[in-house]
């Protein structure tokens, strides 16, 4: 098992892990179930507060978190920090799917028909061009 002894390097990671697991929305919990380890372990990844990082569960972890490994170990482009619009942002989407829901014009949530999010897409364009208030 290939394991990487690096203190600044594993708090790098973790911050990493944080701002990837902020951005899916998942809590510490909710990860530890997905890639098979306990909450606490899930913290001290995330501080940097982990002796060996093991490659393989890096793995497991971008697998969980959606992202490519190469991104969560560093060698490709940064997470970006989660941001107050961001959140807002979400909050909102999650808003909206549980109305067209709600309303019966989408059915399932994980399968949105394109052309819904594209005309959902182009008013919420227009409308902000337009500066309505909602």
């Amino acid at each position: 098992m290939l394991a990487i002894i690096d203190t600044n390097y594993n708090i790098e990671v973790g911050r990493r892990l944080f701002n990837a697991r902020k951005r899916k929305g998942l809590t510490m919990k909710e990860v530890a179930i997905l890639v098979g380890l306990h909450e606490s372990s899930i913290q001290r990844y995330e501080s940097g507060n982990i002796k060996n990082l093991s490659v393989e569960k890096l793995k497991d972890f971008a697998k969980v978190l959606d992202i490519e490994s190469e991104v969560l170990i560093g060698w490709d482009k940064e997470i970006e920090p989660i941001t107050e619009i961001d959140k807002d942002a979400h909050s909102f989407t999650c808003k909206l799917v549980l109305e067209l829901l709600k309303e019966g014009i989408i059915k399932d949530p994980d399968n949105i028909p394109e052309e819904i999010i594209e005309t959902i897409i182009s008013t919420l364009k227009m409308d902000l061009k337009k500066n309505v208030r909602i």
